[in-house]
């Protein structure tokens, strides 16, 4: 079996150019604010879902992708309890995601250009697909929203000029030459999802197994976990796609049916003890409610922070 990114650049051909100008139950915590080494964990392409409105006029809908950064070094390392395979509880490290959901459109002005732009740094790769894996450099911004009358401090990678704070992961050093640092190694596994080339390993690799509880008025609903499918099978051209027929031939019986519950597609990370909204920013994996918010870990097991001695953190 070929790795996820093998696959993608093995799929160059049926891939289009995206260079191409075509015309919980305790407070969040956002990850600090500033600088970080994170690496690429997810491209997940969901087809064609609907867009918001322009200035009062009706947007056509357009392909989207998730994508899915994994926050790495010292000061974003927390320590949580969770179960073995055998019940135990034991501790574990584990690091933020910054999630990025982004309408696939070409062209200088789209923002989904600026984002490859700003990830290739001038290398020439022509669909994100190729980056995954790979270290980066974020800017994490704070802003504040006021959601159910209560103001929230939510994660992004973008200013308020809608500018990706995304770089190559390098700095400068005394002799004035650039120089490589040094990031640690993911922690989840990586996602891909390619629409028009996909592979069981991919629906595979963006299934996630599992419920959590929520409350709806006095009753508490079991919720799947498994929003990434989700999302998938709810685009508006699902039927048909290369990605249905894939899944159709993969299973036996008839496919399972899917869920036009807004709120199954995508969970309010608030349920699962995780921000969302805008750029979300969850825990390493999409898990339940914890019993307790997670405590930083200083005597995290991951490397120091290379870019602690830039005096950036």
């Amino acid at each position: 079996m070929t790795s996820l990114i093998e696959q993608a650049r093995a799929a160059a051909a049926k891939l289009a150019d995206q260079t191409e100008d075509k015309g919980g139950n305790f407070e969040y915590e956002p990850p600090a604010a500033g600088p970080c080494l994170a690496r690429l964990v997810s491209y997940v392409e969901v087809g064609n879902h609907p867009q918001k409105a322009f200035q009062g006029k009706d947007k056509p809908p357009a392909p989207e992708a998730i994508i899915q950064f994994e926050l790495l070094g010292k000061k974003h390392a927390k320590e949580i309890e969770t179960q073995d395979e055998t019940g135990n509880t034991v501790k574990r490290i584990v690091y933020p995601i910054i999630t990025e959901r982004v309408a696939i459109k070409s062209g200088p002005r789209a923002g989904f250009y600026k984002l490859l732009s700003a990830m290739d740094y001038g290398r020439g790769n022509t669909h994100l697909a190729f980056l995954l894996g790979e270290a980066f450099i974020l800017t994490i911004v704070h802003n504040e929203v006021e959601k159910d009358g209560k103001k929230r401090v939510y994660a992004n990678i973008k200013d308020d000029s809608g500018n990706w704070k995304i770089g190559a992961p390098v700095r400068v050093n005394e002799e004035g030459e650039t120089e490589p640092l040094k990031a640690q190694a993911a922690t989840v596994a990586e996602r891909l999802l390619l629409w028009d080339a996909p592979s069981i390993e991919q629906w595979n690799s963006i299934h996630i197994p599992g419920s959590y509880k929520r409350k709806e008025g006095d009753k508490e609903v079991e919720v799947s976990k498994n929003w990434l499918q989700n999302a998938v099978k709810s685009a508006l051209n699902w039927e048909g796609s290369p990605v249905q027929n894939l899944v159709i031939a993969s299973i036996d019986g008839d496919l399972p049916e899917v869920s036009t519950d807004p709120d199954e597609q995508e969970p309010d990370l608030d349920d699962l003890g995780v921000a969302g909204g805008g750029s979300v920013a969850a825990g390493s994996e999409d898990t339940g409610k914890s019993d307790k918010p997670p405590k930083a870990a200083p005597s995290a097991s991951a490397e120091d922070d290379p870019l602690a001695d830039l005096g950036l953190e």
